[in-house]
């Protein structure tokens, strides 16, 4: 298959929706597909390369407020798409928001199948996002009407129900299991990290969305239970100068908080850490959680979206209620107190990712998702391809 996939962010850009772009992409290349990438460019970002075998080509995403921006990134996305278009079979766009609207407005043009995934749920998810900005119904119609659209999550796949979509197909993320972490990894990692003790991790946006306020609060507490322990908070965004504001106010618990900023490279953090902490408002499949579970984490998360449905029912990990740093302090201190046998809880942990999120199954999904797209479009005829049903 020939492939187009649309994502405004995409590596060298750190997060969750491009992280799972790459990944997506990378997979189907290692199968045999062509896969082309239009994403924004960002400072320091070339307009071409090839990355991992993926052709990537990035546009403009312009100055000005966010409209312009916006705008300015749609109509490079456009033209990008019709200067390749014709050698591509299907078309694929990240995120239901307004870029995927402007694909669906285009296909009478392009006249190519397109396939939309939707990457969060709740107040912060797209379905929702859009539901309050101008047009923002409108350009929902257009995609539900146009596109076979992608779900994360059961709460997701409801939201979108509720709006009028009806293709929807329920696939989530998924990630490459590393290698076990070893002893000797966690004590080089913990040295050129320069921690001890009890290591707690956040790794993420620094966004209202992902609740690094109530972390912060609820670490106030954490500290005053639990001896000699350290929260690390890797990431960036605009809730920055708050969080750094927040600390502020409590010196004696914020010695033990270090924000570490964004880094290219997650894994000496999580083969340092003893427990990994996702305290978001809302959450599609989170690709940090599933990073952290795969480097044998036990986890802390809120119980939103698809923690729910990555943690309910394993061993794995403990959800507490959102917005609730009371319950959060107490959850935490708990498990960095107790005793665990690192062995089992990491084999449990590494186990259910390789069992129900591993990136291989993704990639099997998403080949078997295109094919029957591509069965059913007018004039389009590819060979079903084999592999894991999702």
């Amino acid at each position: 298959m020939q492939l187009l996939l649309a994502s405004y962010y995409y590596p060298p850009s750190t997060g969750g929706v491009e992280k799972t772009s790459h990944l997506l992409a990378r997979g189907l290349v290692e199968r045999g597909h062509s896969v082309h990438v239009i994403s924004a460019r960002q400072p320091g970002n070339v307009s071409f390369e090839i990355r991992d075998g993926v052709h990537v080509v990035r546009v403009s995403a312009g100055r000005g407020s966010r409209w312009q921006t916006m705008l300015t990134y749609i109509a490079g996305m456009l033209a990008a798409t019709w200067r390749l278009v014709g050698s591509t079979d299907l078309i694929h766009v990240q995120q239901v928001l307004y870029p995927a609207a402007a694909m669906a407005l285009a296909l009478p043009i392009l006249r190519r199948p397109l396939v939309v995934t939707n990457h969060g749920s709740g107040y912060f998810g797209g379905v929702r996002l859009m539901g309050r900005e101008p047009l923002g119904a409108l350009g929902l119609a257009l995609v539900a009407r146009a596109a076979t659209s992608v779900s994360l999550n059961t709460e997701m796949t409801t939201e979108m129900r509720e709006v009028g979509f009806r293709r929807i197909v329920q696939i989530p993320n998924g990630v490459e299991l590393p290698p076990a972490v070893t002893a000797a990894d966690r004590s080089h990692a913990r040295d050129a990290l320069r921690v001890s003790g009890k290591v707690a991790l956040y790794v993420g946006r620094l966004d209202a969305e992902k609740g690094v306020d109530g972390l912060i609060r609820a670490w106030r507490t954490v500290h005053t239970r639990v001896d000699n322990a350290t929260l690390l908070i890797v990431g960036h965004g605009p809730e920055q100068r708050r969080l750094e504001h927040l600390l502020r106010e409590h010196p004696l618990s914020a010695a033990s908080v270090q924000l570490r900023g964004a880094v290219r490279d997650v894994r000496p953090y999580l083969q340092a850490a003893d427990l990994f902490i996702l305290p978001s408002r809302s959450e599609g499949i989170s690709i940090a959680l599933l990073e952290a579970l795969a480097a044998g984490l036990p986890v802390v998360a809120t119980e939103v979206g698809g923690n729910r449905e990555v943690l309910g029912g394993s061993d794995v990990g403990v959800l507490v209620p959102p917005n609730d740093p009371e319950h959060l302090a107490s959850a935490i201190s708990d498990a960095l107190a107790a005793e665990l046998d690192r062995d089992r809880v990491a084999a449990a942990a590494r186990t259910h990712v390789a069992e129900n999120f591993s990136l291989g199954h993704v990639v099997d999904a998403y080949e078997q998702l295109y094919a029957r797209v591509l069965a059913s479009a007018p004039g389009k005829r590819i060979r079903p391809c084999s592999g894991r049903q999702w």
